[in-house]
């Protein structure tokens, strides 16, 4: 962007040497793409930003997000990561990621979200930021993401101790093809070990689940449910697969005629759901059915919570249309079919 400013306040015509950038030629009126900007390899190059804005999340509380690094080494076939940062992992130094931990802290944050895609890349670095959090006695709470092949239990010790109270994971399926057919590379009975030892040291586990890859069905959602109940998550999203530029979704998509390689550069519309297995309104139902049935194993308090913070977010009539998805989602299939004709 620096190079692009000063490039046109010198009144160039020319932009050809400005990697990374797509740009119109004024004289011929050719779109031109340059080469690639490399990544940045030290990211402690980056300053840390002091005049952060922490927000009200949906408990109330002031939130602050932050990274502390960017990047994952693992290509799941549905996530843009890979695409977006190359598949390449790239670190903050330990004491940078400590120093913004601690401004976001004086500046008045009750929690902490870790976005990184993957906190636990590295398992020494992952225990050092621990570590030192744990030496400076610190008491807000954070959350991090992890992979249930990339964590430990001696790492959730520790993370525990320097205040950590939730950790998520991409589970997605219940299903062993469909996890195969996503690239997830996770084992799903390790999934149900890691879940019970972090459910004894009573951490919030959070469980991603998501309906409409490719290849999926009623038996993989079934077997996505008996997953659930198995690993018993604290919490867990039941999401819709979406479609992400130069992903596998995104091919698979084309080879469906879903969609076509323009649709990124000439459509404004947002990124679509994939649906080449089953239509959009199936999908809802699905994953409000598989909502419904963790909440009723976890017992009634879960389920009434679930149902109050959805009418909390999203409103009354989104939190009905929830309800009905998940009626609908019980009924058979002909009865749904035969209930779009009479508009309920």
């Amino acid at each position: 962007m620096l190079e692009l400013v000063r490039a046109i306040e010198s009144r160039r015509t020319d932009y050809g040497d400005i990697l990374g950038l797509a740009w119109r030629d004024s004289m011929t009126g050719e779109i031109r793409i340059n080469a690639q900007r490399p990544l940045m390899s030290d990211l402690d190059k980056i300053p840390i930003n002091r005049k952060r804005r922490l927000f009200l999340n949906v408990e109330g509380k002031r939130q602050a997000n932050m990274m502390s690094s960017r990047g994952c080494p693992f290509a799941c076939g549905f996530c843009s990561s890979s695409a977006f940062w190359w598949r390449t992992w790239r670190k903050h130094n330990v004491w940078h990621v400590i120093d913004e931990f601690e401004m976001l802290v004086d500046q008045g944050a009750q929690v902490i979200d870790i976005l990184d895609d993957l906190f636990t890349t590295d398992f020494k670095r992952a225990e050092a930021i621990c570590d030192l959090l744990i030496k400076q006695g610190n008491k807000t709470p954070w959350f991090a993401r992890a992979r249930v092949d990339r964590i430990s239990e001696n790492l959730v010790d520790k993370m525990i101790a320097a205040g950590c109270k939730e950790i998520s994971f991409g589970i997605e399926s219940g299903d062993p093809e469909v996890i195969k057919r996503i690239n997830k590379k996770i084992d799903l009975e390790q999934a149900v070990e890691i879940f019970q030892m972090l459910h004894k040291k009573k951490l919030i586990a959070r469980a991603n689940f998501m309906v409409g890859n490719p290849g999926e069905s009623l038996e993989s959602i079934e077997a996505s449910i008996r997953l659930i109940q198995r690993m018993n998550p604290t919490n867990i999203i039941a999401s819709i697969a979406i479609v992400y530029p130069n992903t596998m979704l995104d091919q698979e998509a084309q080879r469906h005629g879903l969609l076509t390689p323009e649709f990124w550069y000439l459509d404004a519309a947002p990124a679509p759901y994939f649906t080449a297995d089953m239509d959009l309104e199936q999908l809802q139902a699905l994953a409000t059915q598989m909502l419904f049935k963790w909440a009723v194993h976890r017992g009634p308090k879960a389920l009434l919570k679930m149902i109050y913070d959805n009418w909390r977010i999203s409103g009354t009539r989104r939190s009905l249309s929830f309800i009905l998805n998940w009626i609908k989602s019980l009924l058979p299939r002909e009865m749904v079919e035969k209930g779009k004709t009479r508009n309920w």
